[in-house]
């Protein structure tokens, strides 16, 4: 049975897995954007939990009704690294990661799709959205990984694209 320590460290690692997984999975930077934010106090609540001599055994409680919640999800490394150890786990650099992947993926959605406009119009706005979106990741790695080992290669990605299009553009 769970005591409310144990309750609330519960709820607070489901939506670390979730969010963590979302993040890592998805191609929409918006989504990525904004459930970083959210996991940002999720983790924050949990390093201050972390210290509690319940923790662990409240987050190995967590793994039958996490795969109840989610038959098909298995847990992860990184999502293990985090909720075991909040204070050590580097979160500016899983966003920055999750960003570039991110971003690379929605390159390639966005050229397979100027391929097969015939308007140049069209492939104009789309290379424009690709610059706006370019410049939003830009904005976000400044803001929350510029100290992030990975956050130079993001930025040469994002430099290398950005003078890719503005030569097609």
């Amino acid at each position: 049975m769970f005591n409310i320590f144990e309750n609330e460290i519960s709820q607070l690692v489901i939506q670390a897995l979730e969010s963590l997984y979302i993040i890592e999975t998805s191609k929409k930077i918006d989504i990525i954007i904004s459930r970083y934010a959210f996991l940002l106090n999720v983790m924050e609540q949990l390093k201050q939990k972390q210290n509690n001599s319940g923790y662990y055994d409240a987050v190995l409680k967590v793994g039958p009704i996490y795969r109840k919640s989610y038959p098909n999800a298995i847990i992860q490394n990184y999502q293990l690294d985090a909720i075991s150890n909040p204070c050590a786990f580097n979160s500016a650099e899983f966003y920055c990661n999750s960003l570039n992947n991110a971003f690379i993926d929605h390159c390639t959605v966005e050229v397979e799709k100027m391929y097969k406009l015939k308007r140049d119009e069209d492939k104009i706005k789309l290379i424009k959205a690709l610059l706006n979106t370019a410049d939003k990741i830009r904005n976000e790695l400044q803001s929350n990984c510029s100290f992030a080992y990975s956050f130079q290669k993001a930025i040469d990605v994002l430099d290398k694209v950005e003078t890719l299009f503005t030569k097609a553009n």
